[in-house]
């Protein structure tokens, strides 16, 4: 809590020992997640970044901390999973924040559950934890930072992905987990052979879900493994 106001708020240690890219804010060097977050800190649908302090150690990040909230993948594993109108809802908003994001040349590369606050009055979402966070650019990147079922088949087939591509791609993971309570693969090979759990299940609940179904099975063999198909 801040002693001034008492607004609620989260801090973050980074070790300078641990940054791996950094950027500029007003001339001076600090860790990219900071530089990014900084970029994106005015959208509705970032966490807010308040201030941040450099230390002999490393870096602290001050940050809101909406309150009550609680992050997607309790919110989903409370509920076993959601409907398709709450899914629709969160995801609704979560690919608007991205979409913003890439307007500011903010590329966050581990978009999951765990990195989605939920604000439990209003329902509004927030992403969180841009410690994987880059530069947004047209060209492919060669390095990954997120989390590897996030991850699309491309990095794993030729270490190599495109940065909006990729976020398209943990986009559908993440709705696929919102609509089950389950992640869609188990395994870097599932994700690579695009073998699922099983078949592509959807429940009943889900609109048109056995033409969804035939949808993902026909991208997933034809486009996904083409690391220069377009992903809607």
């Amino acid at each position: 809590m801040r002693v001034a106001d008492e607004l609620p708020v989260a801090v973050k240690f980074i070790d300078r020992r641990t940054v791996r890219e950094w950027g500029k804010i007003n001339d001076e060097q600090v860790p990219m997640e900071i530089c990014m977050l900084a970029k994106c800190s005015k959208i509705r649908g970032v966490i807010r970044l308040l201030d941040w302090y450099s230390i002999p150690e490393g870096y602290l990040i001050v940050m809101e901390r909406p309150y009550p909230c609680v992050d997607m993948f309790d919110f989903i594993k409370g509920q076993q999973k959601l409907d398709e109108e709450m899914a629709r809802f969160l995801f609704r908003q979560i690919a608007q924040t991205l979409y913003e994001c890439s307007q500011k040349r903010v590329l966050h590369r581990d978009l999951k559950d765990e990195n989605i606050v939920i604000d439990l009055v209003t329902g509004d979402t927030k992403l969180i934890d841009f410690g994987a966070a880059t530069v947004l650019k047209k060209s492919h990147y060669t390095d990954f930072q997120g989390t590897r079922l996030y991850c699309p088949p491309e990095w794993f087939l030729h270490s190599l992905y495109l940065g909006k591509e990729a976020a398209v791609w943990s986009l559908g993971v993440l709705l696929y987990n919102s609509l089950n309570g389950r992640l869609p693969f188990k395994n870097e090979k599932d994700i690579c052979t695009a073998h699922l759990l099983g078949p592509l299940p959807f429940y009943t609940s889900v609109s048109a879900g056995k033409y969804v179904t035939a949808f993902f099975g026909n991208l997933q063999g034809e486009n996904l493994m083409d690391t220069q198909a377009p992903r809607p």
